[in-house]
């Protein structure tokens, strides 16, 4: 870019990160408006603002705005230019760490030896440029560094954003005042609490430098990946929860290494083969639990065996005064007449009365919304809106959560759940893609769109399976339905075609079968806006149940 940088940007209230470095912006400056962002959400801000360059593509950038300054590269650099740290790169934070200090202690203690801090877009390098800019370590100890520089990784690494309780992470408050960092002594703490706490991703290698942990309880979650053969480091660990994720590969040896080790939980996974020789040899070790019932798992010294392949159920905190309630057999108390036949008389057309079965997922959302601690605060709109999608999350959660489900099940507004945007208090996005729904989808989901300002429905890439519900077609507005790579059946609903201001439709990698409603290939008549149509209507693949004409329908079949 060549021009000046728009004060426009300012208006991107919710801007996370912005990196417009290697740019040929002619000079000027960050305009105020941009660095007022960084007073909200904004956490990386990244320019050529080097004050040692005298390019004429450097821009000015006060103290407090720029978080990482870049030396302009200048007119006809190479655009595949590596993002890894380079001599063409200044590590020129405004003064927290001009010479690269910090950069070259995390290096120097790192188990992958710095490999991780050479790609501007990992995990570890957005911790390094957190650690410089939102921390004071004049006169700190090395290992204090070390030890937030691990855990604000590890925050990155396993989706921290998301966590149920994050309360006091990457904040300049004492890493022991964060939720889970526990037992600390001087500073350092000895163990790591976030069992049941929606973590999703890999364990990241900067754990292991964490030298000094007795525990760790990670059980609950959504981790995934092979356990790291790094762990064999951890030479104090006592205690070992990983059960209840989604890991897999074969058990590292390395835990054979860890002769301090009591506790090992590895159940409820996806891990294979043989438990080493040289964990069951262990002299401290009490308690050892993995899925040895089966082929898959071979164990002769654990002291309790699952069954390799079961889900896990969805795991309630007691003392969660949000939880839904056991309808087997509901109380008087429970019930609320009022709202039970609101929600019916805004149910009408749906088939039978969807609250009189007792077992099926409305009529828990309906018991959930009866005993939410803020029901007298909602008007009829919301109490709908929360039904619908209360109704949506219990149908597409049968057997095990989802990867991230933040604020579901809550009192919080319905509009900072996770995977929920609003505009002006009104649901104008879901977007839940790749985050393990399985079951159905109910027709009082349509209720979750209420308002009729939904544009973007994507739930793709999912396990979700049954029959498409024709009130799917009640979200009016809809731009974008992706519902690609789920397990959908049956046939097409017609009812499509009243999303007339559909731009894409995603349908492809499911099970549908018969041929595409012609009503909704009406939608890609010249006077439609619908664009994009995809379905598995491929003729030369036999597994392909779809019927669909790529000329005057589907743009493309699979």
């Amino acid at each position: 870019f060549d021009s000046g940088l728009s004060s426009e940007i300012g208006h991107l209230t919710s801007l996370q990160k912005l990196t417009i470095y290697h740019n040929q912006f002619q000079g000027g400056a960050v305009p105020a408006e941009v660095c007022h962002l960084r007073d909200g959400q904004l956490h990386f801000l990244w320019a050529d603002c080097s004050t040692s360059s005298t390019s004429d593509f450097r821009v000015s950038c006060p103290e407090d705005c720029c978080t990482i300054c870049f030396e302009p590269v200048g007119f006809g650099h190479d655009s595949e230019v590596s993002t890894e740290i380079s001599s063409q790169l200044t590590h020129e934070t405004h003064g927290v760490d001009p010479n690269g200090v910090i950069l070259s202690k995390l290096k120097a203690r790192a188990v992958d030896g710095g490999l991780g801090l050479n790609d501007l877009d990992s995990y570890q390098y957005k911790a390094y440029v957190w650690l410089v800019t939102h921390s004071s370590y004049e006169n700190v100890p090395d290992l204090i560094i070390s030890q937030k520089f691990a855990l604000a990784t590890l925050y990155f690494a396993l989706a921290g954003s998301g966590w149920g309780q994050n309360t006091g992470w990457l904040t300049d408050d004492d890493v022991c005042s964060w939720f889970g960092v526990e037992d600390c002594n001087n500073g350092i703490s000895s163990s790591l609490d976030l069992s049941e706490n929606n973590l999703v991703g890999e364990i990241p290698l900067e754990l292991m430098s964490l030298r000094f942990l007795q525990s760790i309880n990670f059980s609950g979650n959504s981790v995934y990946g092979a356990i790291p053969s790094e762990i064999g480091m951890l030479e104090f660990l006592e205690v070992l929860l990983l059960d209840n994720n989604v890991l897999s590969g074969s058990f590292p040896s390395e835990l054979g290494n860890i002769s301090t080790l009591k506790q090992l939980t590895l159940n409820s996974n996806e891990l294979k083969g043989e438990v080493p020789v040289g964990v069951c040899s262990l002299p401290g070790l009490v308690e050892l639990w993995t899925d040895c019932i089966g082929p898959e798992v071979e164990c002769e010294c654990c002291t309790k065996c699952y069954k390799f392949g079961d889900v896990h159920s969805i795991v309630e905190d007691p003392s969660d005064t949000n939880l839904l309630p056991d309808t087997n057999e509901p109380s008087n108390s429970e019930e609320d007449p009022e709202l039970k036949n609101m929600l019916i008389k805004h149910m009408t057309g749906l088939e039978g009365n969807p609250l009189s079965d007792k077992d099926s997922p409305s009529y828990r959302a309906y018991l959930w919304l009866a005993k939410s601690g803020n029901l007298s605060e909602l008007d009829d709109f919301r109490k709908l809106r929360r039904f619908g999608l209360m109704s949506f999350y219990l149908a597409t959660t049968p057997d095990f959560s989802w990867k991230i489900d933040s604020g579901w099940k809550t009192n919080d507004d319905e509009c900072t759940w996770y995977g929920i945007t609003c505009d002006d208090n009104a649901v104008v996005e879901i977007s839940l893609p790749s985050n393990r729904l399985s079951g159905t989808i109910p027709p009082e989901f349509a209720l979750g769109g209420l308002g009729g300002k939904v544009v973007v429905l994507d739930l793709s890439e999912n396990s979700i399976g049954g029959s498409l519900p024709s009130e799917i077609g009640d979200f009016h507005n809809l731009n974008v339905l992706d519902l690609k790579f789920n397990a959908f059946t049956g046939i097409i609903p017609a009812e499509l075609k009243h999303l007339t201001k559909l731009i894409s439709l995603r349908l492809h990698s499911n099970e549908f079968e018969g041929a595409m409603p012609e009503e909704v290939c009406s939608l890609r008549d010249p006077a439609g806006s619908l664009a994009e149509l995809s379905a598995d209507c491929d003729p030369d693949d036999p597994f392909d149940q779809v019927t669909c004409d790529t000329q005057t329908c589907c743009t493309i079949c699979y």
